[in-house]
């Protein structure tokens, strides 16, 4: 879908009676720049990562809201049941950090080859990743999809996950996985299942069966 919207220049046109001024912006014009915008920040979502993390290069989008629209997306579709432990205060407050970062590096991106280091930003710089539930997160419930793991919340992230935070990444929240990762379907106690995005009677997999859907249901 695209939204059009053509302005005539002085002189092309005579000026329809009762017809707002030239420069004038009408409530029907903010409206269409709304919708375009709304159109092509809901399309980014579902672009590779390479090219998110190029448009965040390009300032067309901040993480912000890239993470924002990310969490709406998780929000308005509870029956995927892809994350089942979502941060969305943590991911906002990475992304604001995120957003500070590359406003202050060189140039306003990741730095000289989207490097690491000081100054130079990381490599994920604001890019929204989910993080299966069976890696342990720093203060964000961890349970392998297993009732004795109900309330437990990790002290430290898993090596896995602090590579991705140490590269810039925003970890929108936790995916689900059954028990203990031990099955080709993903279902637990816990939080029920995750089915098939596009068919609900098929098996969305496993173990990694909330990573897949919360890609594929994008």
């Amino acid at each position: 879908m695209s939204f059009r919207h053509g302005t005539a220049r002085h002189g092309t046109a005579p000026r329809p009676a009762g017809a707002a001024p030239l420069g004038t912006v009408r409530s029907s014009d903010r409206q269409i720049a709304r919708e375009m915008r709304n159109h092509r920040f809901v399309d980014m979502i579902r672009r590779p990562a390479v090219e998110q993390l190029a448009a965040l290069d390009r300032k067309e989008v901040s993480s912000r809201e890239l993470v924002s629209l990310h969490l709406e997306r998780v929000a308005a579709h509870p029956e995927y049941n892809a994350v089942v432990t979502p941060d969305p205060e943590g991911a906002l407050a990475a992304a604001a950090a995120a957003d500070d970062l590359r406003a202050r590096s060189r140039g306003g991106g990741r730095g000289r080859g989207g490097g690491r280091g000081q100054g130079g930003g990381a490599a994920l710089l604001g890019l929204p990743v989910t993080v299966k539930d069976a890696l342990e997160t720093a203060g964000l419930r961890t349970t392998c999809g297993a009732r004795d793991l109900a309330g437990h919340v990790p002290q430290r992230d898993a090596d896995a996950v602090a590579r991705l935070r140490a590269a810039g990444a925003v970890v929108l929240g936790k995916t689900n996985t059954p028990p203990m990762c031990q099955d080709l379907q993903t279902s637990n106690e816990l939080f029920g299942t995750t089915p098939n995005p596009h068919d609900s009677r098929r098996t969305a997999g496993g173990s990694s069966g909330g990573s897949a859907v919360a890609v594929a249901a994008a």
